[in-house]
């Protein structure tokens, strides 16, 4: 049984090495690769606009990392939780996973959001999202100017 504990900023701090090195890894392709990001991450971590969870065993084996912030819609008439980073430390199974993703979803609900959002070019996790009855019809594209 996997859950799912939220690190406060002082906790992702005596950790960083570990914590900084898994949401690097998975960090999504959005934005500009610059020499600081991490440092840029690191702050946004302690100022509390991006929360570090990690799913763990009963036994506190780390199982995946995962970086989010809530967003909210321009009209204000909805409050969604983006999922920035998502980390599986060795080899999170398909069962963990669901598992995993069941617990995002309650903390979504605890925070008052009406939808999950990510960024994503993983085929697995697109077909997951869609035999869950999630909407993956939308594409988030860039282009540089």
């Amino acid at each position: 049984m996997l859950r799912l504990t939220r690190l406060y900023p002082e906790q992702v701090a005596r950790q960083w090495d570990i914590i900084g090195y898994a949401i690097e890894a998975a960090l999504p392709r959005i934005c500009k690769v610059v020499a600081d990001r991490m440092n840029r991450v690191f702050m946004s971590i302690l100022a509390g606009r991006l929360v570090v969870y990690i799913y763990h065993t009963e036994e506190a084996k780390i199982r995946a990392v995962i970086s989010v912030t809530t967003v909210d819609s321009v009209d204000a008439v909805e409050k969604q939780m983006l999922v920035y980073s998502f980390y599986g430390a060795g080899g999170i199974t398909p069962a963990e996973f669901v598992e995993g993703f069941e617990l995002m979803k309650d903390l979504a609900r605890g925070l008052g959001c009406t939808s999950i959002v990510a960024y994503t070019d993983v085929a697995k996790l697109k077909e997951f999202i869609a035999k869950t009855g999630g909407d993956t019809s939308l594409t988030f594209v860039r282009m540089e100017v």
